[in-house]
């Protein structure tokens, strides 16, 4: 199995999983999306992935966060949020400190990374 199709199966997993609790039909999900029932069963059975956009739109109708479609509703989104948000702010510093002292493979914590 290849990590794409693993990635489809889990996303459309979590798919059906929040289209279910929030008391849709595929049917009714695809209807709000405008876009045909097998569309959204396609997604579900992991056969075809949703792009971002649809994702996003996805998400909003079914009134989740993105982060339940994508890892499953029992992601811990503060823990990812902050994850996140930290990883940003050091890649900022990062940048900072580049910009003062000079870009050197040690200030941009490159040193032996290759």
């Amino acid at each position: 199995m290849t990590a794409t199709l693993r990635i489809a199966e889990v996303i459309g997993a979590n798919i059906a999983a929040q289209r279910k609790a929030a008391g849709l039909s595929g049917l009714a999900l695809a209807e709000r999306l405008g876009i045909g029932s097998p569309n959204v069963s396609q997604w579900e059975h992991g056969t075809t992935l949703p792009t971002l956009p649809r994702l996003l739109q996805v998400a909003a109708i079914l009134n989740c966060p993105l982060a339940a479609l994508l890892i499953g509703a029992e992601a811990d989104t503060d823990a990812y949020r902050k994850g996140y948000e930290d990883g940003w702010r050091a890649a900022g510093n990062a940048m900072q400190a580049a910009l003062v002292k000079g870009p050197d493979a040690g200030s941009l914590g490159l040193d032996g990374a290759r």
